[in-house]
């Protein structure tokens, strides 16, 4: 797991608090901001990652001005591919990232469920999620944990799908990738998708699917369908 620093010059907000074990098993404390070291820092109530190079970033996925449109409703290519047919199905979302998928299926309509191991994107996604408006508060439910670990013990009453999204490693190697594709590059949170996949197919998913660049490589997994955009694909795999 990661180590981070953090520099705080005002008192951590009441959202942050019942994350403070985070901060202290794995985050280095600074008095003072150097020049030559990224950190976390507080603006007000948000958290920010300060980068060495890049600068200020934050993850603003959740903000009522970045609501992604929705030109098909329940026939968006996600929406099929996962049967999101009512207001509150369930839908693990198995590399939350960004979150911009995850907003993405709560428009849709779904009730989401992440997780994320990497203890500096978690407390940027929490960041991030105190800015959102109540609907995706109630509908978004984040988890500080490998989700390997998380399907092994998940069972919730009713049904439910997941949702995989490596996409950012593709993006990765693209001539002019966007700041937030350098950070997380430069953070080195590539996990390993066989082992994600794997628990995602022994779980009791109805549906796993696998969000794809359109000309990627085959994956080793049976599909049973591809839902196929102008850019990207969903696979449905079998299991």
């Amino acid at each position: 797991m990661n180590r981070y620093s953090y520099c705080f010059t005002t008192e951590i907000p009441d959202w942050l608090k019942p994350h403070k074990k985070i901060l202290s098993d794995c985050f280095d404390q600074i008095d003072q901001p150097n020049t030559d070291k990224s950190y976390l820092k507080l603006i007000g109530d948000k958290l920010i990652w300060w980068d060495s190079e890049l600068g200020d970033f934050e993850i603003d996925s959740f903000k009522p001005e970045k609501k992604p449109k929705i030109l098909k409703g329940k026939s968006e290519l996600l929406a099929k591919a996962l049967e999101i047919k009512k207001s509150g199905d369930l839908v693990i979302d198995a590399t939350v990232g960004l979150g911009k998928d995850s907003r993405f299926l709560i428009e849709l309509g779904a009730k989401v469920v992440g997780c994320e191991k990497d203890p500096l994107v978690f407390l940027l996604l929490q960041s991030a999620l105190q800015q959102a408006d109540k609907k995706i508060q109630n509908s978004f439910e984040l988890h500080f944990e490998d989700c390997q670990k998380f399907l092994a013990h998940f069972n919730p009453d009713g049904p439910f799908n997941i949702y995989l999204d490596p996409m950012f490693e593709g993006e990765l190697g693209s001539a002019k990738p966007k700041k937030s594709m350098q950070v997380f590059r430069k953070l080195n949170l590539k996990g390993d998708l066989q082992i994600l996949i794997d628990a995602a197919l022994a779980s009791r998913a109805k549906r796993v699917v696998v969000k794809q660049p359109l000309k990627s490589r085959e994956h080793q997994y049976k599909v049973i369908h591809c839902y196929q955009g102008k850019s990207v694909r969903y696979d449905l795999l079998s299991r």
